[in-house]
């Protein structure tokens, strides 16, 4: 016998962000049919913050404990706050989180025509906030893949499978970290 291992609670969130991003795909594209297997209606935003380690450790010996935990949970906090103004911006809800700790976080969104747009804008905003209180000890790399039905249901050879886009945003993040502040030394 067959026994699923995902929770009723995070199989229903799932279905949940699947259904709001599905639905604002077709508002957008003003469609009433189901996208075809090849359309890429589903967006995987991830978002991660480095210079954690730094910013934790960097503290005075006096008080440390205090002050690690202290700062583990500014981090914390400071994530669930990018995440909300990520998911009020998008028109998105909390069954949209994928996942959001550790410095890291994954939304599921709707690959609607503004969303890299949105996604800049929003990431330029977030870098220069993060900028104006931290410095150069905290910063914010925001990124998007798109993907559709194919890509749930894989078939050997047609497409790339979940696994690589989840890589692929790894990349895309990985990159973006290694261009730092890249927005405000172009501004001059």
């Amino acid at each position: 016998m067959h026994l699923p291992d995902v929770s009723l609670y995070d199989h229903s969130k799932t279905v949940a962000a699947f259904a709001v991003a599905l639905y604002d795909y077709l508002e957008d594209k003003k469609i009433q049919k189901m996208p075809t297997p090849d359309e890429k209606p589903f967006a995987l935003v991830g978002g991660d913050l480095s210079g954690i380690q730094k910013f934790i450790y960097g503290i005075i010996a006096r008080g440390a404990a205090k002050n690690l935990k202290g700062r583990s949970f500014y981090l914390q906090l400071l994530v669930d706050t990018i995440v909300r103004k990520i998911l009020d911006s998008l028109n998105l809800y909390d069954a949209n989180i994928i996942y959001a700790s550790g410095g890291g976080f994954y939304i599921l969104a709707p690959n609607v025509g503004d969303l890299g747009e949105k996604l800049k804008e929003l990431e330029a905003h977030i870098a220069q906030q993060l900028f104006s209180y931290h410095a150069t000890d905290l910063y914010l790399a925001l990124d998007f893949v798109s993907f559709g039905e194919a890509e749930l249901y894989y078939e050997k050879g047609k497409t790339r499978t979940i696994g690589e886009i989840w890589k692929e945003l790894a990349e895309k993040l990985g990159a973006k970290k290694g261009q730092r502040f890249k927005a405000q030394l172009e501004k001059g």
